[in-house]
């Protein structure tokens, strides 16, 4: 939940599209029986409140979390594939979502070289701000 937390707030807001994300990574929780989906959600609002509250202890809080998963390559592909289904909720990877992803790699010990989908920039319209899109083919 820190990891989806990290990359929700990365552009210092969760819009609609990442809150539905945290549901469809409830049910797979669920499913796992990781842990009780309340209990994740709950999780989840701690670490987006606390990143809201002062971003840099909130983001340190997040990703110490996370590294407590480094070395467990089962736990740790899930953490990633939260991350990235977090900030492809909306079929879009800002900026800073793609370093905060790159962050999870680091405290997770893993190269984002050879685990990142396939992205390509997007060049600015002028109407909205730089964007990372998922490549299609």
């Amino acid at each position: 939940m820190a990891a989806s937390a990290l990359i929700a707030m990365a552009d210092k807001h969760v819009n609609a599209a990442e809150r539905l994300s945290v549901e469809s990574v409830m049910e797979n929780i669920r499913r796992l029986n990781v842990f009780e989906p309340r209990t994740a959600v709950r999780l989840h609002c701690q670490f987006v409140a606390a990143i809201k509250a002062n971003a840099r202890t909130g983001e340190a809080l997040a990703l110490r979390t996370i590294s407590r998963f480094k070395g467990d390559l089962k736990a740790a592909e899930m953490l990633v594939n939260i991350a990235h289904y977090t900030a492809l909720s909306d079929n879009e990877l800002v900026p800073e979502e793609l370093v905060a992803i790159r962050r999870v790699y680091r405290e997770l010990g893993m190269d984002p070289a050879h685990h990142e989908p396939a992205i390509e920039y997007d060049e600015p319209d002028g109407l909205r701000s730089r964007t990372y899109r998922l490549r299609t083919a």
